[in-house]
């Protein structure tokens, strides 16, 4: 390529990338309009944030369930060794072993905030 072409080939890529550079500012100014000059655009929209919030509360409420759970096992288990040691007999069935996992349709009133 000569000098000379090179020359006009820079020209024509430095108008391209001009043109190119102007079409996103006037994108961006738009957007600036449309969204406001503080947001970038890309920030996670509301329903997904919503969702996000949602979620962290099923969980903390299954964490309590889950611990509520827990706490009932171990206090029937320890009744259960009490009553062994006691050497007292259990009318009635069997029981079931103690679970730590809550029943499938345990509920909370509220979720806590």
């Amino acid at each position: 390529m000569s000098y000379e072409r090179m020359k006009t080939r820079e020209e024509e890529l430095q108008a391209e990338v001009d043109r190119w550079l102007e079409a996103a500012e006037a994108v961006d100014a738009e957007e600036d309009k449309l969204h406001g000059a503080t947001r970038r655009g890309d920030e996670t929209p509301e329903w997904i944030a919503n969702k996000q919030k949602r979620l962290a509360k099923v969980r903390e409420a299954k964490q309590a369930l889950e611990a509520e759970a827990a706490a009932a096992a171990a206090a029937k288990a320890e009744a259960e060794e009490k009553r062994k040691a006691e050497n007292r007999k259990r009318s009635g069935r069997c029981p079931r072993a103690p679970s730590d996992d809550p029943e499938p349709k345990a509920q909370r009133r509220r979720f806590p905030t």
